[in-house]
């Protein structure tokens, strides 16, 4: 939880959840087009073995995400925000403040 901390505090924990999560922004404008345009697909087996959890993701720039627990990849774009994730890569997704559960 960030309310009540000091911005010292606050700045210490984002960056820890940020290094957790190994994110990285697509690149090139031609990687970013072809993310915004690349529709949802199923999650992948090992995924749905954890049993899965719906993530939004809260920022526009498009996003290609390692989960911490199951190694896989997510990406989320502005266009593409809402997406079903491992359950155990769901917590630390949130606790990066980029992500919110969706019911």
């Amino acid at each position: 939880m960030l309310l009540g901390r000091t911005g010292h505090e606050r700045g210490a924990l984002v960056r820890s959840a940020s290094q957790t999560l190994q994110t990285s922004v697509v690149g090139t404008p031609a990687e970013r087009f072809a993310a915004a345009r690349t529709p949802m697909v199923a999650p992948p087996p090992q995924v749905a073995r954890f049993g899965t959890v719906a993530l939004r993701y809260l920022a526009g720039a498009p996003i290609l995400v390692r989960g911490p627990a199951t190694r896989t990849e997510y990406r989320f774009t502005r266009d593409a925000p809402l997406q079903r994730v491992a359950q155990a890569d769901a917590a630390a997704l949130i606790a990066s403040g980029y992500f919110r559960r969706e019911s």
